[in-house]
């Protein structure tokens, strides 16, 4: 969407200053801030919600190493995004799990033959 600037750490173009701006929104605070919901909403599926508060911390903590270290800057950046992909997988499963325990499937209603009164014609 937003190009980025040739060298990592250094925004020298418009279209780096809002590559930039994009990321932090998303990686540092909607990111987190969406999984923390989702773990706050599953806390009754403790595994869930243990891999989700784990997921709160890593993806920022991870975001911030990219620009720290630039030498392993591709390296740090894929395993945020494998964290957080990794999330959103396994929101995805929990939440067809779930749909499928509570839904059932459609069928056709019967009439209802316990009324007294007859239909008019």
């Amino acid at each position: 969407m937003f190009v980025t600037d040739p060298a990592a750490g250094k925004v020298s173009t418009v279209h780096g200053a809002l590559h930039v701006a994009a990321a932090l929104t998303l990686f540092f605070a909607a990111w987190p801030t969406a999984i923390s919901c989702f773990a706050r909403r599953f806390s009754h599926r403790r595994l869930f919600a243990v891999l989700s508060w784990a997921a709160v911390v890593v993806i920022p903590v991870l975001f911030v190493a990219t620009w720290v270290d630039a030498g392993i800057f591709g390296l740090l950046e894929r395993i945020m995004l494998g964290a957080g992909f990794a999330w959103l997988t396994a929101l995805a499963v929990r939440l067809h799990r779930d749909r499928d325990r509570t839904t059932t499937p459609m069928r056709l209603a019967k009439p209802d033959t316990s009324s007294t009164a007859q239909p008019s014609r």
